[in-house]
């Protein structure tokens, strides 16, 4: 307790103006510390954001410029004529009996096999995705050892 009273003791000291003086000094130290302490730093950070920001967006135009680049060497079909007449003629040449085939737009077909060997229906799925084809769904029922039904839907 001593030291505060003689820290209050020697403030009183002072004279006004020098009362005034400490108090703006000990303002601008303040002040500095918090800036140094705090604004720097935020602002700091706030620089790199916005510099990753400029990066993110200059790389987000490069990808939408190769965008169409890249649609032009993936659209690649196997395919001589329509799809639906690739899939028949694989499902052909797999002995795959498709019951049912119905075209879905854009560029799809949906196919329905009631019986097959489950071996020879994975060959030949197989055999699509190798053309080129995806397989967006996909449901096959075991009918019975070795048999399965299924029904899907393939684009290319």
């Amino acid at each position: 307790m001593s030291r505060i009273n003689d820290i209050k003791a020697k403030w009183q000291a002072l004279p006004v103006r020098e009362q005034r003086l400490v108090l703006l000094a000990v303002g601008v130290l303040f002040f500095g510390l918090v800036y140094v302490g705090g604004v720097r730093p935020w602002l700091a950070h706030l620089d790199r954001l916005q510099n990753k920001v400029a990066t993110l967006e200059k790389q987000l135009a490069w990808m939408k410029s190769q965008a169409p680049k890249l649609a032009q060497k993936s659209g690649r079909t196997a395919f001589r004529g329509s799809l639906t007449q690739a899939v028949t003629d694989s499902a052909r040449r797999y002995g795959i009996v498709l019951n049912r085939v119905r075209p879905r737009e854009p560029n799809g077909v949906q196919l329905w096999v009631e019986q097959a060997p489950a071996e020879q229906l994975l060959s030949w799925i197989q055999a699509m995705r190798n053309q080129g084809l995806v397989i967006s769904q996909i449901q096959i029922n075991k009918k019975k050892s070795g048999i399965v039904s299924a029904s899907l839907t393939a684009e290319g």
